[in-house]
């Protein structure tokens, strides 16, 4: 599997066990299939996302049995990811 840059948080496997994202350092949140090494198969930068390094925790969840990724960036804003969607759920605040 292959980032972009600098990996800066540990990465979070989503419920389905299948896949598992990653932040770097410029600020894109990665998406892999993990029976697939190889480049993302998703991933999300800019598109409604703060700007800035992600610092804060990573994390995968399921709301309403969807899967769902939150990362924190810069210590001023949290988004909600959803893995198969290019846009993110929401941000807040920013």
């Amino acid at each position: 599997w292959e980032a972009r840059g600098k990996v800066v948080l540990p990465p979070a496997v989503l419920p389905d066990g299948k896949r598992f994202a990653v932040a770097d350092a410029g600020g894109h949140v990665l998406l892999f299939d993990a029976d697939t090494p190889g480049d993302a198969v998703k991933q999300w930068r800019g598109r409604g996302l703060p700007a800035g390094e992600p610092t804060l925790r990573l994390e995968a969840t399921a709301d309403a049995g969807k899967p769902r990724l939150r990362v924190g960036f810069g210590r001023k804003a949290v988004a909600c990811l959803d893995p198969d969607a290019t846009e993110p759920v929401w941000v807040a605040p920013e």
